[in-house]
């Protein structure tokens, strides 16, 4: 589930003008996802890893009782 939310907001980026404009400096491929994309996921990344840890603790908790 996060990787299918993570690609589909990459794929929403990829679209948006500042990365076409990167890419029309000639820009690698490579710097563009360094530099303008993997900025702009972090967080989503923030949000995702912070749902997770709360359910892993209500499993934690169910499984030890």
């Amino acid at each position: 589930m996060v990787a299918r939310l993570v690609r589909e907001r990459a794929l929403v980026l990829l679209a948006q003008p500042f990365v076409t404009s990167a890419r029309g400096l000639g820009c690698s491929p490579v710097r563009i996802a360094t530099r303008h994309v993997l900025p702009q996921l972090s967080g989503l990344w923030a949000v995702l890893a912070t749902a997770n840890v709360g359910s892993m603790i209500l499993a934690e908790a169910a499984l030890g009782y």
